[in-house]
């Protein structure tokens, strides 16, 4: 952290920050702030995850009015028994009102503990993180659909501006036309009509070390794929096997009774330990189907991924997905960190059309695990594993307004690998080893 957190005025200034009351998944938010120089400065944050950050600053100095663009990352981690998250600028540059002088990139800076009490972060534009030089912002607040303005935002972008024009459909204000009901082909995809998403979640929501976060991952998912299914107009199901009856009898059983149609879509998702055999070829994990680690750990309590693949591939569904967050090491023992991250929370700032290309005009199967062999993966108690996280913030990414290309579930299952490496790497979780995921896919698109 070069030193923000070794000053010991912000151990004792600062208030404490909970990060459930943080950036979330494709935010949009308004930061002011006043410079040592007493300009007032508004900032526009966009948050699409930990590496996909930007902010527009708007500013009035020297009677001149001007705009400047920053990228951040963000990193979280824990020192001197304080939690923190912090959001490190760089690539500062002027859109309007350049004067020739270089602008000096804003951070900012939240910490918190336990104790649920929260306050607003703080910001520099000290070069070398100088502490002594950070003052606290005058307001942080998320933005609304509804509530922001044109006017607004021309005041951050110009109106040739992809981002802009982003804006504009993310905040309702560009009528976005449904789209046309396509014509049958063998290519096409009825949009919506007997439809059903069948979400299956394995999670080993009972064991001590990592049911905790087990159980947030298949809320989360839960949540996020039944919302899906009202907004296209696809019927749901899901098939949860979780607590005591987390059992390799009772997946197979459910996988061999299973029988989505023709047109489904057939989704399954893995939390639990995962682990390889020592003369394991197959390069995907065995799924440990154990909920007491006392349980002996044996063929039967164990089925590999690509059994699982198979076996429901063979069912015929029009879109197969299958995520394993769990490790894929002889160890067999997914690992735990203090390092957090965004809770996963709706908006409703999606488009359709993108909706519809993910779930109703693709056919095909994709199989993707959060590790490659030998690799542990991580998770956190108090926000899921990295892998389900990545997964979630890369869905709500893909389908949003502020990304100006087609969506893709090639691109999302990459995103999603890039996002767990991310929050695994030692610049951001000190205690971690980095993770990289695997994945195979054969999906086509309709029109």
């Amino acid at each position: 952290m070069k030193g923000w957190l070794h000053n010991g005025c912000l151990l004792a200034g600062l208030l404490i920050f909970v990060f459930s009351a943080g950036l979330r998944a494709q935010d949009v938010t308004e930061i002011k702030y006043k410079g040592t120089d007493g300009t007032m400065y508004t900032g526009l944050l966009v948050y699409s995850n930990e590496e996909d950050i930007f902010m527009r600053i708007n500013f009035t100095q020297g009677g001149k009015f001007r705009v400047v663009h920053t990228d951040y990352a963000a990193v979280t981690g824990e020192e001197d028994g304080v939690n923190y998250f912090f959001l490190e600028g760089e690539n500062a540059h002027y859109v309007t009102g350049d004067d020739g002088t270089a602008y000096n990139p804003d951070h900012f800076i939240w910490v918190w503990e336990d104790s649920g009490q929260y306050d607003l972060p703080y910001t520099s534009d000290d070069p070398e993180y100088n502490m002594e030089q950070a003052t606290q912002v005058i307001s942080y607040k998320q933005l609304e659909k509804g509530k922001v303005t044109d006017s607004y935002l021309r005041s951050f972008f110009g109106s040739a501006e992809p981002e802009y024009l982003a804006m504009r459909k993310f905040f309702g204000l560009e009528k976005v036309t449904t789209p046309v009901k396509p014509t049958t082909t063998t290519t096409t995809i009825a949009a919506n009509k007997d439809v059903t998403m069948h979400l299956i979640v394995v999670a080993n929501t009972a064991i001590s070390d990592i049911g905790s976060s087990c159980s947030i991952d298949k809320r989360n998912l839960t949540s996020e794929l039944e919302g899906i299914s009202e907004v296209t107009g696809m019927k749901f199901k899901k098939y949860i096997v979780e607590e005591q009856e987390f059992t390799k009898s009772k997946v197979q059983n459910l996988l061999n009774a299973f029988t989505p149609g023709p047109n489904d879509v057939v989704m399954f998702v893995y939390r639990g330990h995962g682990f390889r055999w020592s003369n394991q070829k197959e390069e995907y994990p065995q799924l440990d189907l154990r909920y007491s680690s006392f349980t002996r750990i044996s063929e039967n309590t164990s089925i590999n991924l690509e059994e699982v693949y198979n076996t429901v591939k063979s069912k015929g569904a029009r879109l197969n997905l299958f995520f394993a967050d769990c490790c894929n090491s002889d160890v067999g023992i997914s690992q735990v960190t203090a390092a957090s991250f965004m809770n996963m929370q709706s908006n409703n700032n999606y488009d359709t059309q993108k909706l519809r290309k993910l779930f109703l005009l693709s056919r095909g199967n994709l199989i993707s695990t959060a590790a490659s062999p030998g690799e542990v993966s991580w998770a956190n108690n108090a926000n899921g594993g990295f892998y389900t996280v990545s997964l979630l913030q890369s869905l709500r990414d893909e389908i949003s307004y502020l990304r100006n290309d087609d969506a893709d579930w090639n691109g999302l299952v990459e995103n999603t690998i890039k996002g767990a490496r991310y929050k695994s790497s030692k610049s951001v979780c000190s205690n971690c080893t980095q993770q990289n995921g695997i994945y195979y896919s054969e999906i086509t698109y309709g029109k």
